[in-house]
This record gives structure tokens, sequence and C-alpha cells, in this order.
């Protein structure tokens, strides 16, 4: 008899290879639903990050400039008004259309619904960025926030002009348990 002989049989071999498929089919569900959080976190940040050097961009060259998102294409491009103030020409383009990550939704207003404080449909959103810091927006009469959506249209997270006086950019996470922006 060969005793001094190493190695594994058929049956641990396939031992392990079950004990791995169980393993891999409890966490996959969680994983999934990680991943799905990264791509909306990631989406949330970008948004935050385009705002601000749009903002940063109109402060130090001293000329308008506005971060237009297209709702029904999930995307965003930024542009260079013609004039410190009151830019009537939007037709530099700075940044082309970038589109979000398949399976990241897009909505507008205050409280995402994507409907104006009278229910009427809210169009694609435009923030604006003044050389002197303030901000100004078009699209949503109610608010410049845009909101990360998630699956079923479950709000994920809220970005935004917090102050028109000042510019400054925020970025909020929906808390289901208590029905508020944190």
């Amino acid at each position: 008899m060969l005793k001094d002989k190493w190695g594994f049989t058929v049956l641990e071999i396939m031992l392990v290879f079950v004990v791995v498929i169980v393993a891999f089919s409890v966490g996959w569900p969680s994983f999934k639903d990680w991943m799905q959080m990264a791509r909306y976190r990631a989406s949330a940040r970008e948004i935050v990050t385009v705002l601000r050097d749009c903002r940063s961009r109109s402060v130090s060259q001293c000329w308008e400039h506005r971060v237009e998102f297209d709702l029904d294409f999930n995307r965003y491009r930024l542009l260079r008004g013609n004039k410190s103030r009151k830019s009537t020409d939007w037709s530099v383009v700075v940044r082309d259309w970038k589109q979000f990550p398949s399976g990241v939704q897009l909505a507008s207003g205050a409280n995402c619904s994507s409907l104006d404080n009278d229910g009427s449909p809210l169009a694609d959103l435009e923030i604006q960025l003044n050389a002197n810091g303030t901000s100004g927006w078009s699209g949503p009469k109610s608010s410049p926030y845009l909101c990360v959506m998630g699956e079923g249209g479950r709000k994920e997270f809220r970005c935004g002009i917090w102050s028109s006086k000042t510019g400054r950019v925020v970025i909020h996470r929906w808390d289901a348990a208590n029905s508020q922006w944190r």
C-alpha cells in the first residue's frame, strides 16, 4: 500500500466545490445590491463634481457657466455663456454630453417626483452658476435639485444647489426609515 502519498480524493474536491457554490449563492444578492448602490453613489458624486467644477470655472474665468441635465437620456453637459451676467449665447461647450451608467434614473424637483408644484411634468434641468458665485436654474420651478433614483423610482440621492446666493453644492441621501433627506 502507498500510505505516504499526498493528494485529495474526488470526494474531498467535490465537497469543497459544493461549499464554494453555496457561499457564492448566499453572498451574491448582497454583493449585487452593494454594486448597485455603488453605482448610485458614483452618479451622485459625479453630479456634485460637475456642479462644483461649473461654479469654480464661473468664478475663476468671470464667465457664466451652466450644466444641462437631459432627464430623458440620463446625461449632462457643461456650457459657457458669452457674458459674466445674463448670457444670451450658450454655444461654447466645455464638456460634451456624458451619459450616466445604465440602471441609474434621474428625476428633478425637491421631492424627486419630476412634477412641478402644480402637478405638471418638469422639463430638463439647467443649473447656471454666475461669475460672482451665485446660481440660478431653469426647468423645475420648485428647486434646483437632481435626484438619483433606484429601481422602481426609489429615492437614493439628491444633489443640487443649497443656496442660490452662495452657489453651495450639496448632496443628500434619502433616509427611507424616517422619510427625509439626510
